[in-house]
């Protein structure tokens, strides 16, 4: 719970990114690096993480089905990571197909959020810990 919220106040105080001019995937790398650092200096914690990239995401990515699956998918498979069910790295694979095939359906029925698929995607790569 500790690192939820050190991670969730780091957020906070990264929010004003965006204020600052960056770009939304430039302050979603932002913040999802922060997460990233309090995950490593917490002993390791993915469903704290994936909450926090989560929270960076809804900040800063699409508000759509996509997003919404993509935010779900990360948060199932932090816990499975956690009960030692997958590794990191496979997890971030199977985000990743995940959200690439949510993308894609969205391109086909003309529902997708362009502009956002960077972040969802970088996502991704960030559940792995890059």
């Amino acid at each position: 719970m500790r690192s939820l919220v050190v991670a969730l106040a780091s957020l906070v105080a990264l929010s004003g990114c965006a204020a600052q001019g960056l770009s939304p995937q430039a302050a979603f790398n932002a913040a999802a690096a922060q997460c990233k650092a309090t995950r490593v200096s917490t002993g390791g914690n993915w469903v704290s993480y994936a909450r926090c990239v989560n929270a960076a995401s809804e900040e800063y990515g699409p508000n759509d089905p996509a997003g919404t699956l993509i935010r779900a998918s990360r948060l199932n498979l932090a816990a499975k990571v956690d009960r030692g069910e997958i590794s990191p790295e496979d997890a971030g694979a199977e985000l990743a197909r995940i959200a690439f095939e949510a993308h894609q359906e969205q391109r086909r029925t003309g529902a997708a959020a362009a502009a956002g698929a960077g972040v969802e995607m970088q996502g991704a790569a960030a559940m792995m810990g890059r």
